[in-house]
């Protein structure tokens, strides 16, 4: 579950969340932080709705299972906490240090992408595999 390959691209995602914030901003507001969360944001609700309509993955119990939008938000969760995380702490850029407005983004990021590998077999994957119960 937890492999090599895993752990480094995990690793290298949480990076980007760390590298974001600038060092001095101008204002009360990191403005540019915000832009970039804004976009990443943007970009992954664009890959969630080009892969949602991509057709079925084949681990499928009924027709047209996965993957769905729900699967994908699912797995886009902690980096949208993380964006969130980011997008906050961007608003109070002159009462937070740096330190932490680089490590809380990323702890999000990494936490939850840990939790996710936790529940992901046990609760979640037979939750999407069956039909949705709405």
């Amino acid at each position: 579950m937890f492999t090599f390959v895993w752990w480094r691209s995990t690793l290298e995602a949480a990076a980007g969340f760390f590298l974001i914030p600038k060092w001095r901003p101008r204002g009360r507001y990191d403005s540019l932080t915000i832009v970039i969360a804004l976009f990443c944001a943007l970009c992954m609700v664009l890959l969630i709705r080009i892969l949602s309509v991509s057709g079925e993955y084949g681990t499928c119990a009924y027709p047209g299972c996965w993957p769905n939008s729900w699967d994908l938000i699912a797995l886009a969760a902690p980096f949208f906490a993380g964006l969130l995380t980011l997008a906050v702490m961007a608003c109070f850029a002159d009462r937070i240090p740096l330190w932490l407005r680089c490590l809380s983004p990323t702890a999000v990021y990494l936490v939850g992408t840990v939790l996710l590998v936790l529940v992901w077999d046990r609760w979640l994957l037979p939750f999407f595999a069956g039909p949705p119960p709405w």
